[in-house]
C-alpha cells in the first residue's frame, strides 16, 4: 500500500491585507514527484514555505504522515519536509566533503571520525548523485545543478521524506535533467517524495508523476501524466487558450555593419573564441556552463583579462577600459545578465529615483546635477508608456514590482539610451509563460530596430526561435557554429557531449 506524506486542504494566508492563498490544496503521496504550475504571483512559493514549516498559515489543514499539524507546530514540518529553493545552502569557500559533513543524523556528522572515513562517505554521495569531483575540492567549482543535487542528498540523508525543489531559476540542459531524474527515482525506493516548481513547463512534465495547477492562489486543476497536454495546462494557468511561437520572422537590415567581433580571445577559463555580431542580428551562444557563460560576460564588461586575441567595436581595437565604460555615448552596449534585475536597483527608492541613478552611472562624464535634471524632465514630460512601462511604475518602489513590472522597468532603460549592442544571459530565466513571451517579443523587436543582440543561454529551443545563428561552446572553445536554417536538421547534443 502507498502511504500519503503530506495533505493540504483549503490552506489560506495573508500578508497585511493582501490575501496570497485562498484555497491551496494538494497531497502526495511516497515514490511520487508532483509539479506545481503557475503564473507569477499564483503563491506557489508561499504555499511550499507554508508545507515546509518556514511559515504559518491562516485556515485550512496540513496532515503529515495522516497527523495533523496546527500552523503553531510547523517545526514538526520543517523536520520531515526540506524546501530546497534557488539559492544553495552550500558554503563555497568549504570543501565538498566538509559541505557534505555539516549534517543532521549524517554517518559523517561526527567530526571526530577520521578524515578516510569522510572522504569515503563523500566519495560515494558524489557517485550517486553523478558528480565528478574530488571530495576536498571547494564547492565554488562546482556548477549549479550539482550543486543542487549535492543539496538533495544532503537533505534525504538528514531524514527528510518529501523535498521541495524550487527550481524557477535553474537552468537545465537534457543531461541535467535526466541525472536529476535518475536521482529523484532512485530515491523512491525509499518512501521519499518530490515536489518540482519551475516556469518551464517542459521540465516540469518530463519529472513529475502528476501537475497541480495553482491560479489566484487557489489549485484549481490537478492532471496525472498520461493526460498532460501542454496547451490545455497554460489554458488553466492563464484562463484562455496560449500558443507558443516557435519561430520568428523578422526584417534583415540591408548592408548592416560589423558591431562586435571576437578574434581568437583567450582567458582563463575561454580558449581562441572567434565569433562576430552585426547590426540587427541575434546570435546565439548555447553553452551549458554557468561559469563559462558568466567569464564571457566578464570579458565583454571588461572585468575579466583576456591573454591573448582582441576584440573590436564597429572594426576598432577595444581594451579594458573602453569595455568598461559601457553604456556611454562610446560605448553603447547594454547588459541583462542578471536573473534578478532587482539586484542592480536600490529596493527602498521609488522606480524614478533609480532610473536617475542608473542613467548616471552610464553617462560619468556629464554633470550629474544637469543630467539628474534633464531625466527628470524627460519622466515627466515624455509618455511613460513610449519606454514600454505604465506610469504607475515610476512611483512604486522596487520591492513592489512584479517580474512583469521589473522587466518593463530594465525595456525602459535600454530605450532611453539606444544601445547598439545588447548582451544577454538567460533573459527568460525567472519567468512564467506570458512573461517568457513577451520578453523574447522585446528582443526581436529590438534587433528590428538595428540592435545587435549577443544572447548566451543553454536552452537551445528558446535560441533556435529567434536567433540567426548559434555558436556552440564546450568546455570554453567553439565546437561549432549552426546557422539558422540548420537548426532543425541537426542535433546540438553531437557538439555538447
Amino acid at each position: 500500500m502507498v502511504h500519503e506524506i503530506i495533505r493540504a486542504e483549503h490552506i489560506q494566508k495573508m500578508f497585511d491585507r493582501n490575501q496570497v492563498l485562498m484555497d491551496a490544496w494538494l497531497h502526495v503521496l511516497e515514490g511520487q514527484t508532483v509539479g506545481i504550475v503557475g503564473l507569477d504571483n499564483s503563491g506557489k512559493t508561499t504555499f511550499m514555505r507554508i508545507l515546509a514549516g518556514q511559515l504559518g498559515f491562516d485556515g485550512g489543514d496540513i496532515y503529515l504522515e495522516g497527523v495533523k499539524i496546527p500552523s503553531a507546530r510547523r517545526d514538526i514540518l520543517s523536520g520531515k519536509v526540506a524546501y530546497l529553493g534557488s539559492e544553495n545552502s552550500l558554503v563555497d569557500e568549504l570543501s565538498i566533503a566538509d559541505n557534505l559533513c555539516v549534517l543532521k543524523n549524517h554517518p559523517i556528522r561526527d567530526f571526530i571520525v577520521r578524515k578516510k572515513k569522510i572522504r569515503e562517505n563523500s566519495e560515494k554521495i558524489l557517485k550517486r548523485v553523478h558528480v565528478d569531483a574530488r571530495p576536498g575540492s571547494p564547492c565554488s567549482i562546482l556548477e549549479d545543478n550539482e550543486k543542487q543535487r549535492l543539496e538533495i542528498a544532503k537533505v534525504l540523508a538528514g531524514g527528510a521524506r518529501l523535498v521541495i525543489l524550487d527550481c524557477t531559476g535553474h537552468t537545465y540542459n537534457d543531461q541535467d535533467i535526466r541525472e536529476l531524474k535518475e536521482l529523484i527515482c532512485s530515491s523512491y525506493e525509499k518512501g521519499v517524495a518530490f515536489i518540482f516548481i519551475h516556469s518551464n513547463l517542459e521540465y516540469v512534465m518530463q519529472l513529475s508523476d502528476e501537475i497541480l495547477v495553482l491560479k489566484d492562489g487557489r489549485s484549481v486543476r490537478r492532471l496525472p501524466k498520461n493526460k498532460f497536454d501542454k496547451q490545455l495546462i497554460y489554458k488553466w494557468m492563464v484562463g484562455y487558450e496560449i500558443k507558443e511561437n516557435n519561430l520568428y520572422d523578422r526584417k534583415k537590415l540591408p548592408d548592416a555593419k560589423e558591431i562586435l567581433r571576437l578574434a581568437e580571445v583567450t582567458s582563463d577559463r575561454l580558449k581562441q573564441i572567434s565569433l562576430e555580431v552585426k547590426e540587427g542580428e541575434i546570435v546565439g551562444i548555447l553553452s551549458l556552463s554557468s561559469r563559462w557563460n558568466q567569464e564571457f560576460i566578464d570579458i565583454l564588461m571588461g572585468e575579466a583579462r583576456i591573454e591573448s586575441g582582441g576584440i573590436y567595436r564597429n572594426g576598432q581595437a577595444v581594451n579594458r577600459q573602453f569595455l568598461r565604460d559601457r553604456g556611454t555615448v562610446r560605448n553603447r552596449t547594454c547588459f541583462m545578465h542578471k536573473a534578478n534585475i532587482k539586484e542592480e536597483l536600490f529596493e527602498n527608492l521609488p522606480v524614478s529615483q533609480n532610473y536617475v541613478f542608473l542613467a548616471q552611472q552610464k553617462a560619468a562624464k556629464t554633470p550629474l546635477g544637469i543630467l539628474s535634471r534633464k531625466i527628470e524632465m524627460h519622466l515627466e514630460n515624455e509618455k511613460a508608456e513610449d519606454l514600454g512601462f505604465s506610469p504607475d511604475i515610476l512611483k512604486k518602489h522596487v520591492e513592489q514590482l512584479t517580474n512583469k513590472e521589473l522587466f518593463e522597468l530594465y525595456i525602459g532603460e535600454i530605450k532611453l539610451f539606444h544601445p547598439e549592442l545588447l548582451v544577454l544571459m538567460n533573459p527568460t530565466e525567472n519567468s512564467d509563460v506570458l512573461l517568457k513571451e513577451q520578453i523574447i517579443g522585446e528582443i526581436v523587436r529590438m534587433a528590428e530596430d538595428g540592435i545587435g543582440i549577443l544572447m548566451i543561454s543553454a536552452n537551445f529551443k528558446e535560441m533556435s526561435a529567434i536567433c540567426d545563428r548559434i555558436i556552440i561552446v564546450r568546455k570554453g572553445t567553439v565546437n561549432g557554429v549552426v546557422d539558422r536554417r540548420d537548426f532543425s536538421t541537426v542535433n546540438m547534443n553531437l557538439y555538447l557531449e
